[in-house]
């Protein structure tokens, strides 16, 4: 779970990553399926998501209205000697 000025998001055992509205609970924005997101954390404008079993690490735009957009504006690959399982 990450949060935030004003969503939660979470990533599920299913690796989906979901967003809601931080007061209301609220569901917004689309869900992310199948990301394998095993790992989440808000930094001011950005979200970044450690997905495939640690093989990436993801950086996301987040959207005032709710979610990310669509395309992430930048992705790191971990050597294996980086990953964790």
């Amino acid at each position: 779970m990450a949060v935030s000025d004003n969503q939660i998001f979470t990533a599920g055992k299913d690796g989906d990553i979901r967003f809601f509205n931080l007061y209301s609970g609220a569901s917004i924005g689309e869900t992310f399926e199948e990301m394998e997101c095993d790992h989440l954390a808000a930094n001011g404008l950005h979200l970044l998501t450690r997905v495939g079993k640690g093989e990436s690490m993801l950086v996301w735009k987040i959207l005032q209205t709710g979610g990310v957009e669509e395309d992430p504006v930048g992705e790191v690959e971990f050597k294996e000697v980086d990953r964790r399982e």
